[in-house]
């Protein structure tokens, strides 16, 4: 069973006396609540309660796609803190997931044949970060941004 330890992450930050961040995921991958709860309820609460300063949403497993949705709800929920889409991010969807989220963990999308055992295939990160920086480029020359 994973619980969350807020308690004992705010009292440790607050003993190291550094300015850590803590990053929570709401909805953890490879994991099913006891309890169902709204999204957009869970997210209000880890930001609020838990003090989390970004917000991680992932697929259901590692490599499984981020709800674009999901995103869209954890940031009308998540106030100031960033919305990180940290699983299935992968050249086709990389447009689509930045425009909801703030940030991205990518790790088998890199990977050869996206296969998570496989080693980081070069090409297949020099490609999404052409990507990404052109979607980056056409968000900045938006009007308002």
């Amino acid at each position: 069973m994973i619980q969350g330890t807020a308690h004992e992450t705010l009292r440790y930050r607050k003993l190291l006396g550094c300015d850590v961040k803590v990053f929570a995921d709401v909805d953890v991958k490879h994991s099913a609540p006891l309890a169902v709860r709204k999204l957009d309820e869970e997210v209000a609460e880890i930001v609020s309660r838990v003090c989390a300063d970004a917000v991680i949403v992932t697929g259901a497993a590692t490599g499984s796609p981020t709800a674009v949705e999901d995103l869209r709800i954890a940031k009308q929920s998540a106030g100031r803190a960033p919305v990180i889409a940290a699983s299935g991010v992968d050249l086709l969807n990389v447009a689509p997931v930045l425009k909801a989220a703030d940030g991205l963990i990518v790790g088998t999308g890199f990977k050869r044949d996206n296969v998570t055992t496989n080693p980081v295939d070069k090409d297949r990160v020099r490609a999404f970060m052409e990507v990404l920086r052109r979607e980056r480029s056409d968000h900045s020359n938006q009007p308002g941004t």
